[in-house]
């Protein structure tokens, strides 16, 4: 399934992303809905809460630059 995310960010984005980098955050973006997933479940709080705040967190990450 990561995969075929991966390859569909691709294909949407051909120009702006290659296949590692549609790899890596495809699977950065589910794992970090798993992790939250798991410690919503530990610590009570709403599961939908907690996949909007990674989402909305990913989101933001996007936005981010690295002074290289």
């Amino acid at each position: 399934m990561q995969q075929q995310l991966a390859e569909a960010l691709q294909r949407a984005y051909p120009e702006q992303i290659d296949a590692l980098d549609a790899a890596a955050l495809v699977g950065a973006v589910t794992g970090a809905i798993l992790a939250a997933g798991h410690t919503a479940a530990a610590t009570g709080q709403p599961l939908a809460g907690a996949i909007e705040r990674v989402l909305d967190t990913a989101t933001r990450a996007g936005q981010l630059t690295r002074d290289d």
